[in-house]
């Protein structure tokens, strides 16, 4: 490998391992319920400093569990308006999904592993992983 190549390679080396040990600094998410507050329903909608009340840091909440994910959860109950609640997870695909239980009740489910990323409804893929991926494919083709 030439001088080029030898740099190239260190620096999206280092590029790789910094975006994976961010990972580990804890997560970031909104935390609210409608039923308390009624911007939770629509952070877009919000003025800034109440969305700015909802964030939160997850290593902070008490307790022993690690936070890796952000959750917004969507219920709806026969006789109740709908209620959106904004919180870390500790599990869950980062996707949507529902699930239907008795007395007309249906709860959907969203999971996404960005900072703040429970803000929308539906999860989007994180940049971070095609960075990842794009420098991986960059790398490949240094060394083949």
């Amino acid at each position: 490998m030439d001088a080029s190549r030898e740099l190239s390679f260190v620096f999206f080396t280092i590029v790789i391992i910094l975006m994976l040990v961010q990972k580990g600094l804890g997560i970031r998410c909104y935390e609210c319920n409608s039923k308390d507050n009624a911007h939770c329903l629509n952070l877009k909608s919000a003025p800034e400093n109440v969305t700015k009340s909802f964030e939160i840091d997850c290593d902070g909440l008490p307790g022993d569990k690690i936070y890796t994910k952000c959750r917004v959860i969507i219920q709806n109950v026969e006789s109740d308006p709908e209620r959106i609640i904004r919180q870390c997870a500790t599990h869950g695909p980062d996707k949507c999904y529902y699930r239907v239980g008795t007395s007309k009740i249906r709860m959907d489910y969203c999971h996404c592993q960005a900072n703040l990323c429970n803000s929308a409804v539906t999860s989007v893929p994180g940049i971070k992983l095609s960075l990842i991926m794009a420098c991986f494919l960059y790398l490949y083709r240094l060394v083949v």
